[in-house]
């Protein structure tokens, strides 16, 4: 009787142990996959700005495109190099505007960009594993969160595979609307970015403005 009960009790604690693995031990990627940095690689982007100020009647919408390009690793400042390009259409020629430095620690991934340091991607990636994306600046902290992992992204009559999504920020009310996500798509690195934040009146929007980026183009020169 004794042995039957010993071989039971160790049956149990055999099958909450595996219950505990399995619950604590979520399916993870690495996010590096997520924005491979090749030497030469860039990607090109439409852009979509948004402006509106109600109060003194400006409702603008501007289009463009954006490109950007890494070069490689800068020895000076010890980070490596994004230069980004704009032209107001693509039969313009591009013109250089700024520079985004990145740099892996051990598990993320730092964008620095006028003069801001955000963490971008952390490791490992699982669903809904969350970071502050401002804990090396002076903005107020915001909540990133993985979702949406491996799924197929679609946009206009754009089809992005094997996906994640960053979450940044989602204030949604009477008074203000306020959305910030990332999508990447796996081998490839950023494919769309939405970045909005409107104040409401009177159930309108009255003032803030929006920006949308959407790869059209990516690939190695």
């Amino acid at each position: 009787m004794f042995r039957n009960l010993f071989i039971g009790v160790v049956m149990l604690l055999t099958f909450l142990a595996c219950s505990k693995e399995s619950i604590e031990k979520p399916e993870m990627y690495k996010a590096l996959t997520y924005f491979p940095l090749e030497e030469d690689t860039y990607w090109i982007y439409s852009k979509t700005l948004i402006t509106i100020d109600a109060d003194v009647d400006v409702f603008d919408t501007t289009y463009s495109e954006l490109k950007m390009k890494f070069i490689g690793y800068d020895e000076e400042f010890e980070h490596f190099r994004l230069e980004r390009f704009s032209r107001p259409d693509s039969l313009s020629i591009w013109e250089a505007f700024d520079v985004i430095l990145i740099k892996w620690d051990k598990i993320s991934m730092h964008w620095v960009e006028d003069n801001y340091r955000y963490v971008k991607l952390t490791d490992p990636v699982f669903a809904n594993k969350s970071w502050d994306g401002n804990i090396y600046n002076i903005i107020d902290e915001w909540d990133y969160y993985y979702s949406d992992l491996n799924t197929t992204f679609e946009i206009d009559d754009l089809i992005f595979p094997n996906t994640i999504r960053v979450e940044k920020r989602k204030e949604e009310n009477a008074i203000q609307y306020v959305r910030a996500f990332e999508v990447f798509q796996k081998s490839i690195g950023p494919v769309y970015e939405y970045n909005a934040d409107f104040s409401i009146q009177g159930g309108e929007i009255n003032k803030g403005n929006s920006l949308e980026l959407i790869l059209l183009k990516y690939g190695i020169e």
